[in-house]
């Protein structure tokens, strides 16, 4: 599962753009979400992720990484 739509007031369309090794390509969060519409997403993610995660959560936990976050470090 890929996060491909956020809420934020306004639908956000993300990228689904994959590298050669079908891994999702990094994003630069400052180019979809403002700044604290990216905070209060990073948090509440980290936060709410359990250690033994599934297919959605795994897509909230690949947001994070392609925006560059340490979701174990933020938590």
């Amino acid at each position: 599962m890929k996060v491909a739509h956020v809420w934020c007031g306004k639908d956000i369309e993300l990228p689904l753009e994959q590298d050669e090794n079908k891994k999702m390509k990094p994003i630069k969060p400052s180019d979809y979400f403002t700044d604290a519409h990216w905070d209060l997403i990073s948090q509440s993610v980290a936060c709410n992720i359990p250690e033994d995660f599934g297919a959605t959560d795994k897509g909230m936990v690949d947001l994070l990484e392609r925006g560059n976050v340490d979701r174990v470090a933020l938590k």
